[in-house]
This record gives structure tokens, sequence and C-alpha cells, in this order.
């Protein structure tokens, strides 16, 4: 069960939650939207638990989206349905999930996550009463890192520079910190120096499909470089590290679209970065 002080941060949303669910008011379809790892799934599974519902994750899959639509039509009980990701809906899938908001079943709730409202239909949107998750500050993040037990070492200053939710603190630490910074300092030194086809070799070193966990996660090590980056323009003034901040943030910029390919943004970078560098 999930309990309000389990979460960090995000008050002012669970106070509207609290004051719509106290009231009777709560929406049968809602839309969590907020950045990847920003705690989504966990907001939904406090809203859940408030409802005194099951709760019953789906997937985004159009065949799995109907069988939701059809059986919530048929159960008694309570039931809080997740579709988490849906920003990856086909348009069938999407097209599906509008006749639960024409007409709701009595007995279920729908909760719909977004990384971005961009990725969904406008009829969708209109429907749904939207919830959006709050940035958090560097003061939660690190409340966050030491009720995870998570040494920052020496490196707190880049970690709150790169990681702007508690899923990103995860996965840096899933990862060894010191290696971590220590790998793109190594790439910060080498890009502008090698060939295009050694630049592109880094690529390896990135996961790239699900289930990779022993490789460094892209879009963390591309927040790394922006950190290091800057720290490195502040003392040496050499303008090819401001040139690569903003180049690089203009790259992460793509990680908002949802089909967006991990690997052709890597390649697009290193290719960027070898090219500013030099």
């Amino acid at each position: 069960m999930v309990n309000r002080t389990d979460i960090i941060g995000q008050k002012d949303l669970l106070d509207r939650i609290d004051t719509l669910i106290d009231n009777g008011n709560f929406p049968r379809f809602s839309i969590i939207v907020g950045g990847p790892r920003s705690g989504k799934r966990l907001i939904a599974n406090y809203i859940s638990d408030r409802l005194n519902s099951t709760f019953v994750p789906s997937s985004v899959k159009i065949d799995d989206v109907r069988d939701v639509i059809n059986s919530s039509y048929t159960v008694m009980e309570s039931i809080c349905y997740m579709w988490a990701n849906a920003d990856m809906m086909s348009v069938g899938a999407k097209n599906a999930v509008l006749k639960i908001t024409e007409e709701p079943p009595m007995s279920s709730y729908f909760i719909m996550t977004l990384q971005t409202v961009e990725n969904m239909l406008p009829t969708i949107l209109s429907r749904g009463t939207t919830f959006n998750i709050q940035p958090y500050s560097n003061d939660e993040i690190l409340e966050y890192a030491n009720r995870r037990n998570y040494d920052l070492n020496d490196n707190k200053d880049i970690v709150l520079n790169m990681c702007s939710t508690p899923g990103e603190l995860d996965i840096l630490n899933s990862n060894n910190l010191n290696e971590f910074v220590g790998f793109t300092n190594k790439v910060l030194d080498f890009i502008g120096q090698a060939s295009i086809a050694n630049c592109l070799k880094l690529s390896n070193n990135f996961a790239l499909k699900q289930g990779e966990t022993d490789k460094y996660d892209i879009k963390l090590f591309l927040q790394c470089v922006m950190s290091l980056a800057l720290s490195r323009y502040k003392e040496t003034n050499d303008v090819k590290y401001n040139k690569l901040c903003i180049s690089t943030c203009n790259i992460l910029s793509e990680f908002r679209t949802s089909s967006v390919s991990k690997l052709a943004v890597l390649d697009k970078w290193l290719l960027s970065a070898n090219d500013t560098m030099k």
C-alpha cells in the first residue's frame, strides 16, 4: 500500500487528489503527465489505494486496451486500471480509449500516464482530468537519496545538475557513480580529436534496448555532459564548452518525441559534439 509519506514532494498534486477523493468527486478517467521516471506510476498506485480499488496495470497494445475496456463493464468490484506510457499507444488503441471516456463503467477507474500531452489525441485530453507531476527541488532529490542511502560522494553538485527525478537517481545509482562521471569526462577529453568512426563506436557503451542494465543511460549521460561542460566553461572560458552545452540541450529535447530512436539521438550528438569540439 502506498501512503502519502512514501512519496517525495508533490504536495500540491497530492492535496488536489485527496480533496477530489474525500469529496467523492474523483474522475473515472484521469491522465498523469510527467517526464520519464518522475513517479507517475507511484501516484497512480496511491490514487488506487485511496479509492480502495484493485490496481491493475495494463499494456498499451490495442488488443490489451480493448480487453481491459470490455472487462471493465462486467466487473462488480472497484478496479483502477492504469495504462502506463500511453504515449506509445497506436491510433487504434487511442480511439478504443474514447469509448470509456464517453460511457465509463460504474465500478472502474482508468488512469493514463503520459510523458507529454503532445503525444495524445486532443479529444482524449479534453475528456480526462489531467494531473501534472511537479518538478522536484534539489532538497527533494537529496531527501530521496538519503532515504535510499545513496552515497553521492564528492559528486553531489553534478548529480543535482543532471538528475531531475527520483527515478533518474535510481538509475544513476545502479551504475558506479564515480565511474559514470569519469567515463563522461573521458568522452569530453576524447571528442573532437577522434575520427568519426571511432566516435560512433562509443554507442556500444549505452543501453539501446530494454534490459541492458550493465550499460549507461543515454539521457543521463547527456545531462552529465551538460553539467561537466558547463563546469569546464566556467573554469576555462573556452567557448567550445558553452556551444556543447547548447547543442546537447537541443538534442535532449528530442526525447520528448515518443517514437524517438535512442541510437539516432546518440549518433546525432556524437557527430555534432565531435564537430563542436575540434
